[in-house]
């Protein structure tokens, strides 16, 4: 072989190398900013969604509707709170204390949005109730990822508070139960007789993260109004 061929070989396969070498980078590169991306995505969102509950557009009945009344926070046992009927999933906050958990909620039409987008926010149910309202507002969040703001609600226990907040109210719900389900049991969102929230997340089995559902019931505790102004 001449020097000539051999010199060109060492080219070729050094121009080989630093390719491999540029896919390696572009790879790695991509495997760190992907996640990153969807943390900076969802935050956006979240942004967005916080600026919509700052400044509600809600429509309400005419002054002639009879608003249902809840109890209140208040020192009288007998006080209670007139709580509009809404006409549309307000803007609304899930707010945990014991895990420090704030972050606003979405409506949404598919469940499947879930498997598809690893940072989309805590889902409402379209057709569960309203904040406040007798029957069972269910909600489903992600316990994993950029979005995994229902991790650790298994530490959840009785009594603990679960608070849905809305522009001018804060409907804070007492914890009855935590427990676990299949995935297709649907029962956990079905109507109740009583003013109740659901909770649903994944719970994990083995390597199968989604493998069951992790449910937290909560029973409405009172109504706080909320300064507007």
């Amino acid at each position: 072989m001449s020097r000539f061929q051999k010199w060109r070989d060492m080219r070729h396969k050094t121009k080989v190398n630093i390719a491999i070498g540029l896919i390696l980078v572009i790879g790695g590169l991509a495997l760190v900013g992907y996640p990153a991306w969807l943390w900076v995505e969802g935050k956006i969102e979240q942004y967005h969604l916080e600026q919509a509950f700052n400044n509600p557009s809600i429509e309400f009945p005419d002054e002639e509707y009879v608003r249902p009344q809840v109890p209140g926070n208040g020192d009288n046992d007998d006080y209670v709170v007139d709580i509009p009927e809404w006409t549309d999933f307000p803007p609304t906050k899930v707010v945990i204390p014991k895990l420090d958990v704030d972050v606003n909620v979405v409506a949404v039409d598919d469940l499947d949005i879930f498997a598809r987008r690893l940072n989309h926010p805590p889902g409402y149910y379209p057709t569960s109730a309203y904040p406040g309202q007798v029957g069972n507002v269910t909600i489903a969040g992600h316990r994993d990822g950029p979005a995994g703001y229902f991790l650790r609600v298994n530490n959840l226990e009785a009594g603990d508070l679960v608070i849905l907040e809305t522009p001018g109210y804060s409907f804070r719900y007492e914890v009855e139960r935590v427990w676990i389900v299949e995935p297709t049991d649907w029962s956990v969102v079905a109507e109740t007789d009583y003013a109740a929230l659901t909770l649903t997340t994944c719970q994990r089995v083995g390597t199968d993260s989604s493998a069951k559902r992790l449910i937290v019931r909560a029973k409405l505790k009172d109504v706080v109004l909320n300064d507007t102004e």
